[in-house]
């Protein structure tokens, strides 16, 4: 028989055509996905959840169904205190996965942004349109101290048809290409492969030399 799927606890940080999109079919599988937004995608979720209308098949996963989502702007203003000064932010959880769903010049100011949900087992997953931002991940997440990065990107077509809600016409399933910077995957890097397979209207492709994968992917687009 096979092992069942684990649970894992989810940070997506951005609902757009990325992030949205893989979060709702995570949550659809029933992880517990939590997504960090701001003003009216941030409403958008406290009211209707995540929605996609998608080749792969349309899906609503209510507020209830969620984790309650996370203000970006609100945690920007505590990062912003000095350290010494900073408070932990209520309702702040050890995610098992950061999935960072901004662009790769973003990665500056959005990844700080997770600072606090990264505990000492935490994977940083990028899904990002370029490879320049790999190095700044692995050096700001070794800079934490604990948690440390993956090497990711993904492959679909969507977009933002109003906040909270993404389209995806194309690219079917849509797929995550991931794996670690080095070496073998690490037996959790395996459970998250476990968990893209059990997940609907998506695909999961764990490689072990997942840069030149991604190197090849972005030599193709350009």
């Amino acid at each position: 028989s096979q092992d069942p799927v684990p649970v894992f606890k989810w940070l997506i940080f951005g609902c757009g055509g990325v992030g949205g999109y893989f979060g709702a079919r995570l949550a659809q599988q029933g992880q517990h996905v939590t997504f960090m937004a701001r003003g009216q995608t941030l409403a958008a979720l406290k009211q209707h959840g995540v929605r996609i209308k998608s080749i792969c098949g349309d899906l609503t996963v209510p507020p209830d169904k969620l984790g309650h989502p996370i203000d970006s702007a609100a945690v920007a203003s505590v990062c912003s205190e000095p350290e010494e000064k900073r408070r932990r932010i209520e309702g702040a959880f050890d995610a098992d996965v950061i999935v960072l769903g901004c662009k790769a010049w973003e990665v500056e100011r959005c990844l700080p942004l997770c600072a606090q949900w990264c505990g000492p087992e935490t994977l940083v997953l990028p899904l990002q349109n370029g490879v320049e931002g790999f190095d700044r991940i692995r050096r700001m997440t070794g800079d934490w101290g604990r948690g440390r990065a993956l090497a990711g990107c993904c492959n679909i077509v969507s977009a933002i048809q109003e906040p909270g809600l993404i389209r995806h016409w194309a690219a079917s399933p849509p797929y995550i290409t991931f794996g670690e910077f080095e070496g073998t995957p690490s037996d959790k890097v395996k459970q998250i492969q476990a968990i893209f397979d059990a997940s609907p209207g998506m695909a999961g492709h764990l490689e072990d030399q997942a840069m030149s994968k991604i190197w090849e992917k972005f030599a193709f687009i350009c």
